[in-house]
């Protein structure tokens, strides 16, 4: 191409919004326009402090407040209109930010690509703390999102890509680009891994082990909490960690709730909003990580506590199995006995191992160039002629 596109990106959230596809699409913005593209981000205002609209270097902020993350996709389809013009092509994520890109593209004749984190399926109706009404709007708005005919799926691992083509999406019309760590930034330069094998727990040992992430209603916290309490009858020095955002919301009421109505207040701490230096530091003095979701699209947690050395116990679910490497005791059973039995294999020093994996971000910059490339060359070389 004989100049770098103009890439309008339609997001529910981003940056300083903390989470996996926020990490994705801040690190993948900042490659870019380091790279000589044009960025304009659409994204929600969830904090009022947060400018309407700022710009950095090549790439544009535009937010816009709306009561909740469903509104988005009204409100952000008229925003999307007078920026579409300006752009040679639309990037977008599931879920709520997938309808105004689509459509908004489709009346401005622009091309749209959506990257796809997870695709559940039936598995809506499988998850905990969402009633039957609420999950069957979510299953019949994926649904329509997977039915839309954008340009390109691009699945952030196999299992997303298997997942997709068993919801409809044809094989030809899906590209897996793994999520991109920021290698240097978790690790500086040196190999992932950690420095010496793990060892085994005494059963009066005083130790940590931790969760972090989102309090999601795919994490699996349902089946965490309780597995936590029997793991204590064995270990009883043993603390659970959970490092989640400090958002009210139904599943950190039930958590708070279930700690004080089973006393766990010794085996279970809660924290919110660490520093990353401190979230490093923390998770580095935790024996383990734990990862009990019912499903996983990718995992940042699993990729950025492997790239710290720390060993996994997980759900082995969806992309987990791909995904983990080095140290790591999956559950047999997708259940709390199954996590409780993986706890104490890990404590007893009974892992698995499996050749430390990378995702470096600048593969994943690479690849998503290839796919604007391949997708824009005509129309880009014919509007600059």
């Amino acid at each position: 191409m004989s100049r770098r596109p103009h890439v309008l990106f339609i997001l529910e959230f981003y940056y300083p919004h903390v989470g996996g596809v926020e990490t994705l699409f801040h690190n993948l913005i900042n490659a870019l326009t380091r790279d000589g593209y044009r960025c304009t981000i659409l994204t929600q205002r969830f904090d009022a402090s947060l400018p309407v609209r700022e710009t950095n270097g090549s790439a544009e902020v535009r937010r816009i407040r709306v009561p909740n993350r469903y509104l988005f996709s009204v409100f952000a389809f008229f925003a999307a209109l007078p920026l579409v013009r300006r752009a040679d092509l639309i990037h977008t994520t599931s879920y709520n930010a997938g309808l105004p890109a689509f459509f908004s593209g489709f009346l401005a004749r622009k091309k749209t690509i959506i990257t796809f984190h997870e695709a559940w399926g039936r598995l809506w109706f499988d998850l905990p703390f969402i009633g039957k009404i609420s999950a069957w709007g979510h299953y019949l708005f994926e649904q329509l999102l997977l039915r839309l005919p954008f340009q390109r799926f691009i699945a952030v691992s196999q299992a997303t890509a298997r997942r997709l083509e068993e919801e409809g999406v044809a094989p030809e019309r899906i590209t897996v680009v793994p999520n991109g760590l920021n290698y240097a930034e978790w690790i500086g330069e040196a190999a992932p891994g950690p420095e010496q094998p793990p060892q085994p727990v005494a059963s009066d040992e005083s130790f940590t082990y931790t969760y972090f992430g989102r309090a999601g209603i795919s994490k699996g916290l349902d089946l965490l909490l309780p597995a936590a309490a029997a793991f204590a009858q064995h270990y009883p020095q043993g603390r659970l960690q959970l490092i989640i955002p400090d958002v009210a919301s139904p599943i950190t009421h039930w958590i708070k709730t279930y700690i004080k109505e089973h006393q766990l207040e010794e085996q279970v701490q809660i924290r919110h909003s660490l520093p990353f230096s401190e979230l490093i530091s923390s998770l580095k003095q935790s024996k383990w990580v734990v990862i009990p979701s019912y499903s996983e699209g990718f995992c940042f947690a699993a990729a950025e506590a492997t790239a710290l050395g720390i060993p996994l116990v997980h759900s082995n679910q969806a992309a987990l199995a791909e995904v983990v490497s080095g140290y790591h005791a999956p559950m047999r059973t997708f259940s709390v006995d199954g996590l409780t039995d993986a706890l104490l294999r890990a404590a007893q020093n009974e892992w698995r191992f499996t050749p430390y994996r990378s995702y470096p971000m600048q593969d994943s910059l690479q690849q998503y160039c290839r796919i604007y490339e391949d997708i824009l060359s005509p129309t880009v070389e014919k509007s600059s002629a």
